[in-house]
């Protein structure tokens, strides 16, 4: 996981993290996480013992940035669940390969 970075944004300083995060079926996506939501996640992975580490994020928005697709959390609006016993988690991690890497996203058809 890459490390939380501290930049100037709009003349206000701000927590950043960037993460490749990657679905059942092996794609992956770029993902920028702000503030409360990068210290969050980089908090929880950091004191993670082991196993696989599912986000569910909601209310994520899409950009592009230098050609490639990312999503990238708001400032206050994000909804962050991070190995939450929820039944989508639980649901998604039964699905989940065991030889991929430790961190995972999925999208509900719902949304897209």
């Amino acid at each position: 996981m890459n490390d939380l970075k501290e930049i100037t944004a709009q003349n206000q300083p701000c927590k950043l993290l960037n993460l490749q995060l990657r679905s059942i079926d092996g794609s992956i996506i770029d993902c920028v996480f702000w503030e409360k939501y990068a210290e969050e996640i980089h908090s929880y992975v950091e004191s993670f013992s082991g196993g696989p580490i599912v986000l569910l994020c909601s209310l994520m928005r899409i950009n592009v940035y230098k050609g490639k697709p990312t999503i990238q959390s708001g400032k206050s609006s994000t909804k962050l669940f991070i190995n939450s016993d929820i039944p989508e988690i639980n649901e998604f991690k039964e699905k989940m390969p065991s030889f991929f890497g430790q961190l995972y996203f999925g999208f509900s058809k719902n949304y897209f």
